[in-house]
């Protein structure tokens, strides 16, 4: 034996049916966060009990949705999250590419992360979307990175974070590979003029 790994697992489906999103084919509600782990004493480094400690109060406070802004966090957190209930959000870590998503000799790159990412995380129940980068342009070279998520993860939708001037830019051209849609920053009237040509769930993000 080289190597021996245990991990509990969950099976559970998810699914954008419309505007909806289910899990196990029933509509949920997010009340959801932003998360960037951080402590006073121990900057990012956080210790299992104060882990748990964050997330009994986030828990406490009826917040059932985490956003891991923005890159993948400790193991840890992740198998606190499937124990307690949460319902996570997992980014693909890159961010504020800009012209360097144009530029096609990133995507080797760009699927490694992807490709580690998922291949951590993809068993725990928790899990029920992964976030493509953050405040990234919609290019060809991001196109790529959401399709090969797709393939290497069919089972989960895929959303993608973007400034609000990049997703009311790009709203209606995004391909079926993006299944949420994750503006930034948009004001109630933007929101209100978004949310009356969208056909997919939108969460602000």
């Amino acid at each position: 034996v080289v190597q021996r790994i245990h991990q509990k697992v969950g099976i559970r489906s998810v699914r954008v049916d419309g505007y909806t999103l289910k899990v196990n084919n029933i509509p949920i509600r997010l009340h959801g966060v932003c998360l960037s782990e951080i402590d006073p004493r121990h900057g990012r480094a956080l210790t299992y009990k104060e882990r748990r400690q964050q997330l009994q109060m986030m828990k406490a406070a009826g917040i059932n949705f985490i956003r891991t802004a923005h890159y993948p966090f400790s193991p840890d957190f992740y198998d606190l999250c499937d124990e307690m209930g949460f319902y996570i959000c997992d980014e693909v870590p890159f961010g504020y590419g800009d012209h360097n998503l144009s530029d096609d000799t990133y995507i080797p790159q760009l699927i490694a992360r992807a490709h580690s990412t998922i291949s951590r995380d993809k068993n725990h129940p928790s899990v029920i979307i992964w976030s493509i980068g953050n405040e990234n342009p919609y290019t060809s070279v991001v196109e790529k990175v959401i399709q090969y998520v797709k393939q290497a993860d069919p089972s989960r939708p895929r959303g993608l974070p973007q400034r609000g001037s990049d997703y009311l830019r790009y709203q209606g051209k995004q391909t079926a590979y993006v299944d949420i849609y994750m503006p930034h920053y948009l004001d109630v009237t933007s929101l209100d003029k978004s949310l009356q040509k969208t056909d997919k769930p939108l969460i602000l993000t």
